[in-house]
């Protein structure tokens, strides 16, 4: 018997498909992923704090109005940098549109884009920092951003 229980493991030993296979590793990247999941796509436990007022967010943060003034100042900045970056993107689309690099060109469209809407959110920032009010409409930021003092401080 004992011979036959040595020769049996060794054979398992050498001929152990599962382990071959990765089956453990396979399953713990299974539950790994089930798990990042559920983490990403599962219910939310704590519920949002919703303000129904600027000055409640401002009280809820403890926010002094330098601190403000400040973030007003650095949306500002941040908008005009992002849309400058945005538009010197764009003149460089029609560079390599008109040079027939496609690819690039729609590459650097996107990254245009990107730019853009970076902008727009910091700028309707400023907005809100500046009127010192929340859940404005977009019609209200261009407006606003239309108008002279959309853009100085």
């Amino acid at each position: 018997m004992g011979v036959r229980k040595v020769v049996g493991r060794s054979i398992k030993k050498k001929f152990n498909v599962k382990q071959w296979a990765g089956a453990d590793q396979v399953v713990e990247n299974a539950n790994l992923i089930k798990q990042v999941v559920h983490d990403v796509f599962g219910k939310n436990k704590k519920k949002s704090k919703t303000f129904h007022s600027f000055e409640d967010a401002v009280d809820y943060y403890k926010l002094s109005p330098a601190a403000l003034n400040k973030r007003r100042k650095n949306s500002l900045y941040s908008a005009i940098t992002y849309s400058v970056g945005s538009f010197l993107i764009l003149v460089y689309v029609i560079y390599l549109f008109s040079h027939l690099l496609l690819l690039g060109s729609l590459t650097a469209l996107i990254l245009s884009a990107v730019a853009a809407l970076l902008g727009y959110r910091e700028h309707f920032t400023f907005f809100q920092l500046t009127e010192r009010r929340l859940k404005a409409s977009f019609k209200e930021w261009l407006q606003f951003a239309i108008s002279r003092r959309g853009w100085s401080l």
